[in-house]
């Protein structure tokens, strides 16, 4: 039996001998249509309709023929995942049209840079997988992923227009980013997962300590979101000291989690965690809730008032259902709104500054007090001056840090202390932790300071019994 072609027609032909007559048979079947069916059924099996690419099944089909090869060979292999920084900025300004140009020219750039290297698939989406056989060392497949990049940077004509996507690339070399297929992918994948927008980074390698870490963050995002639930969550209250007279002025509230099996979650991973997931609204109005509950408590107990601090991220400040909820938790805990500030930094305040401007007006209508977070290290520390009316702001802990023996930092305290002065506004320095920091902020006239130095974060009972053995000055305004 064998197949027969002709033109566009395809045929099974068989042949018998009839041994007995001397007789050679044959018969032509035809079969076009059922090749066409065959063809097509693969097409779709292994091929994405869009770009003709291979698809993923196919592509993992390759890859463990070619792990067998280097395995056999002690040779090496690379697995890198692609994906673009820029390409929904291009569908929104040029519409879903676009991302279908977009697609298909990677897809023919890449199957003609590709040639003889390696294979390259459509993933998913805008990710793609790319399997380079013969990769050489590391300064050689940088260089190539460089060519690579540089390859699909080049304009694509889109709406009379040339534009430019950006790419970055995850990279897992076997043997050492993975010894099968899905270790591979996975740690490819890892590696372009870790690389930061912000910075622009074009490619990473596969790292095993840092994909740890990637590997915890995404535990603890999963038990976060029954955190809350399961009352896991506590607060703790760090003292803001007016320190020529010794008075607290204020308690700043501090999220903290302790896990039942994990023990105490740092707040270097829990903050940016909780800033990372949609729970960061309840989370923050639970802080609220607990803060003003507590402030209420202390003063029930018969200790003065004073204000509490509660620090808000973006998504917070920015909830258009702030104001209301933060009226309605005073009300609920009938505290003065005297008594409560809320903390935010100067790159939160100039993301959006017309609802900024609108949101500061109905706190200070409200009678909330405002305070300006890590003053000095955002883009728009004077800018938020200028604009806004702000009572109160707390110079970033990098300002502090070696005060003593730097002469930069000196220099710029001294002049924020100056323009706080010249503007009424409260000056507080965070982070101070030793005496040798406080004696150079006294000399520069600072009035109140936050940090170890006095008082580390604390519990409720500990807050409690300092709040009972120190003076607290009753309006921190005056």
């Amino acid at each position: 039996m064998r197949e027969v072609k002709n033109g566009d027609e395809c045929y099974e032909q068989y042949v018998h001998y009839l041994t007995e007559n001397q007789i050679i048979r044959s018969y032509l079947i035809d079969i076009t249509r059922r090749q066409q069916a065959e063809n097509s059924l693969a097409q779709h099996t292994f091929y994405d309709p869009m770009t003709g690419l291979p698809n993923h099944a196919f592509f993992e089909e390759q890859l463990a023929i070619a792990l067998a090869k280097v395995q056999r060979d002690q040779s090496r292999l690379a697995i890198l995942f692609l994906n673009f920084y820029n390409y929904e900025r291009m569908i929104n300004a040029f519409g879903l049209g676009c991302g279908e140009i977009l697609l298909k020219t990677v897809a023919k750039r890449l199957s003609q840079w590709i040639e003889k290297k390696g294979l390259a698939c459509r993933w998913q989406g805008k990710q793609f997988a790319i399997l380079l056989k013969e990769p050489g060392d590391d300064q050689a497949l940088t260089e190539t992923v460089k060519e690579m990049l540089a390859m699909l940077e080049e304009g694509i004509d889109v709406a009379k227009q040339k534009i430019h996507l950006k790419g970055k690339v995850g990279i897992a070399v076997y043997p050492d980013g993975g010894n099968d297929g899905a270790s591979l992918l996975k740690n490819s994948h890892t590696a372009l997962e870790q690389i930061k927008e912000k910075h622009f980074d074009s490619f990473a390698f596969f790292n095993e300590k840092a994909a740890s870490k990637a590997n915890l963050f995404f535990r603890l995002e999963n038990l976060l979101y029954e955190a809350l639930d399961k009352h896991q969550f506590y607060l703790t209250y760090q003292p803001i000291l007016q320190i020529n007279t010794g008075e607290i002025t204020g308690m700043e509230a501090l999220l903290r989690w302790h896990h039942p099996e994990i023990g105490e979650i740092s707040p270097v991973n829990l903050i940016p965690l909780a800033e990372k997931t949609d729970l960061i609204v309840p989370i923050g109005e639970w802080i609220l809730r607990t803060a003003c509950q507590q402030n209420r408590q202390w003063q029930q107990a018969g200790l003065p008032p004073l204000p509490v601090c509660i620090n808000l991220c973006l998504n917070q400040f920015q909830n258009p259902h702030l104001i209301a909820n933060i009226q309605s938790i005073l009300e609920e805990n009938q505290l003065n709104p005297h008594w409560l500030t809320i903390e935010v930094t100067e790159s939160i305040i100039m993301e959006n500054i017309d609802y900024s401007r609108r949101a500061i007006e109905q706190l200070a209508t409200m009678g909330v007090n405002l305070s300006l977070d890590d003053f000095g290290v955002g883009l728009g520390s004077l800018s938020c001056l200028q604009q806004f009316k702000i009572p109160a702001v707390k110079i970033h802990q990098s300002f502090i840090r070696d005060l003593e023996h730097s002469p930069v930092n000196e220099a710029i305290v001294t002049g924020i202390m100056t323009l706080g002065e010249k503007l009424g506004i409260r000056i507080i320095s965070e982070g101070v932790e030793t005496q040798q920091q406080l004696e150079v902020l006294q000399k520069l006239q600072c009035q109140e300071i936050q940090g170890f130095w006095f008082s580390k974060p604390l519990k409720v009972d500990a807050a409690t019994e300092l709040l009972s053995q120190n003076t607290i000055k009753a309006d921190p305004l005056a």
